[in-house]
């Protein structure tokens, strides 16, 4: 049955609200949902994360009007000109009737999409981001649609011959808009129920608070998930794989080359204060081996002087430690414990071998 159906209830009488001030919450309105849909869109951009225009104005239309509308019937700039949006009944308007008049209704939702579609291309062209629409086939069609529904915009002019002054936003949203004060005049009550409509406004206020803090981060943080690349399979070993080294470390960090092979790992993932803390440890590590060998070899020489396996590793351990002075040392207490022709040779050759030839020539004729 139509709004007119003379078998129903006769709707109140509601006068509407002036064009002017209409006009003015309305352009309130719009310059703030589009500022806030080029914020949401800009900040990601910014950083480098994933741009969804449509999305962001999408979310604008959302949280800017349709949310407070629904909760309070009226957005900031109708607020602000004394505005107040209702059902033909005078009633609170439907969530579903609010949505379909603010982005279909008034074009948010086409404009959207087209500006996405412009802002894309620009972008392509212009080497500034990568653009990534169907334009082919049913998107050619999508496009078209949007822009014939683009024309919503000029159903405000509907308002200029409509008794009511309703625009084709209301007339799809079954909306009409009032002066607040009769808005008031509706809802006119006794304590109780005033006091019943203002704890059900705290209530509504937390709800509206609650959920633009949500969709805030939504809107902000879905750009930058979209963004996180996922992880190769090749990826995911590697790091399995450096996992696995880091628990071995742990475990034997005097490994030398598990030690280079763990500092490279950091390094390439940018973490040098890692690298340096693990060739650090490699080398206190090695260091605290090092005297724990270097003791043992003394002792086995103690116990036996003429031992030269014992004597060539503790040498070989002093060189590498650039010991130069008591690997000789060692090599000159080990030919004298075997004094044969054969011991002498060797180390003189061994002398011979760190650049002291004239010690070199003089052992070797002795």
């Amino acid at each position: 049955m139509s709004e007119h159906d003379p078998d129903q209830p006769a709707l109140p009488r509601l006068a509407p609200a002036e064009l002017g001030p209409r006009v003015g919450a309305g352009a309130f309105d719009a310059f703030a949902v589009v500022g806030m849909g080029f914020l949401f869109f800009w900040i990601p951009f910014r950083v480098g994360a994933a741009s969804l225009p449509v999305w962001a104005l999408i979310a604008a239309v959302l949280g800017y009007a349709v949310v407070p509308l629904a909760a309070f019937q009226a957005t900031l700039g109708m607020r602000i000109f004394g505005l107040e949006l209702v059902s033909r009944d005078g009633t609170p308007p439907d969530f579903l009737d609010l949505l379909f008049r603010e982005v279909i209704g008034r074009g948010y939702g086409p404009a959207a999409y087209l500006g996405a579609v412009v802002l894309g291309l620009i972008a392509s062209m212009t080497g500034a981001a990568q653009f990534s629409a169907v334009l082919g086939g049913m998107g050619w069609g999508f496009a078209l649609c949007s822009l014939l529904m683009l024309a919503a915009g000029l159903g405000h002019f509907v308002a200029l011959g409509h008794p009511d002054r309703r625009t084709l936003a209301d007339l799809l949203g079954k909306t009409m808009v009032i002066p607040r004060a009769m808005a008031a005049q509706q809802t006119d009550a006794d304590a109780d129920e005033r006091a019943m409509l203002e704890s059900s406004k705290r209530k509504k206020l937390i709800g509206l608070i609650t959920f633009e803090i949500a969709l805030v981060l939504g809107t902000v943080g879905l750009p930058f998930a979209l963004s996180t690349r996922v992880k190769s399979n090749q990826e995911y070993a590697q790091d399995l794989k450096f996992d696995a080294d880091a628990h071995r470390f742990e475990d034997s960090p005097s490994d030398q080359a598990l030690a280079v092979r763990l500092a490279s790992e950091y390094e390439e993932r940018g973490q040098l204060y890692k690298a340096k803390a693990v060739r650090d440890r490699f080398e206190a590590a090695r260091h605290a081996t090092d005297n724990a060998r270097e003791a043992s070899l003394r002792k086995r020489l103690a116990e036996a002087p003429t031992d030269s396996d014992a004597a060539d590793t503790l040498v070989d351990l002093l060189e590498d430690q650039n010991r130069v002075a008591d690997a000789r040392a060692v090599r000159e207490a080990s030919y004298k414990a075997d004094p044969s022709p054969e011991a002498q040779a060797s180390y003189g050759v061994w002398l011979y071998n760190h650049d002291l030839n004239q010690d070199a020539v003089t052992q070797l004729r002795a």
